[in-house]
């Protein structure tokens, strides 16, 4: 993911607070991980092969404007 989003995301740790988009890559969409320190930021949700190929379409097509 990082290296297909590379030209268009930079990849800092969640703990960088001038991250205001979090991906979330895990094997659950919800109980897996608490969202509670993500909260005022974007989260993108990956849990699965198929949702990678959407989430990197997604991320892709952000307006770097609006990051």
């Amino acid at each position: 993911m990082e290296q297909a989003l590379s030209e268009a995301w930079e990849f800092v740790s969640w703990e960088d607070p001038t991250a205001d988009h979090i991906l979330i890559i895990a094997g659950c969409e919800t109980a897996c991980v608490d969202t509670g320190p993500f909260e005022n930021r974007t989260v993108h949700w990956v849990n699965s092969p198929a949702s990678s190929e959407s989430a990197i379409d997604h991320l892709t097509n952000i307006d770097p404007g609006s990051r």
